[in-house]
């Protein structure tokens, strides 16, 4: 085989790593737009649900039905924050194995096939990291944070002077740090090595 088929390879065979590379980046942010707008339609309808409710029936039953609404808000967004988190763990392996591809590519004898494909994506990049990460992260969990104050106040843990107000405060902060945690572990978590060119010989 001579040179000249050779490089044609090279280049079919990079660009097409490429390819995967770009389908699969468009992919995780397709499927984390979804899920961040599955949130925020289901928190929408469960608040305006909640509100008519209180407004409409008479204590105590509203309070209990508007405080079985809030549980399921909460449970609704701690799953959705932790699908988010795998999303995005998922999402900068894909932006690792952009930067290798790029680093092979500049790395090789061979002329650069890649210069100019803006392959060198990490999600370290600060701006990327609060802008994709820590948005779509910690959008569920200002929810999560909202409805758990808002049981608070209507069961009257909350209120002023306090009664009880410091068994629901520690209850509630201990199981909303735990939650912030496990998206952390989450976010950073290595589930599987890295993303490698070699392993997409196509």
């Amino acid at each position: 085989m001579d040179s000249e088929q050779m490089e044609k390879d090279l280049r079919d065979r990079r660009l097409k790593q490429f390819e995967t590379y770009r389908a699969e980046d468009k992919h995780e942010c397709s499927l984390l737009s979804s899920r961040l707008t599955a949130l925020l339609t289901s928190q929408s309808f469960l608040a305006v649900a909640a509100a008519s409710v209180y407004a409409k029936l008479n204590p105590p039953e509203n309070t209990r039905i508007v405080t079985g609404i809030a549980i399921l808000a909460f449970l609704l967004a701690v799953v959705t924050s932790l699908a988010i988190c795998i999303g995005c763990n998922v999402l900068r392996r894909w932006h690792e194995f952009g930067g290798a591809l790029l680093k092979q590519d500049e790395d090789g004898d061979q002329r650069r096939i890649l210069r100019g494909f803006h392959t060198k994506r990490r999600q370290v990049d600060l701006r990327h990291w609060l802008s994709m990460d820590w948005l779509h992260a910690f959008m569920p969990f200002a929810f999560g944070t909202a409805w758990s104050v808002l049981v608070g106040f209507l069961h009257g843990w909350l209120s002023w002077p306090p009664r009880n107000s410091w068994r629901y405060g520690l209850f509630a902060i201990a199981i909303l740090f735990a939650w912030l945690l496990l998206m952390t572990w989450i976010l950073f978590h290595k589930w599987k090595e890295q993303l490698k060119p070699e392993d997409f010989q196509l």
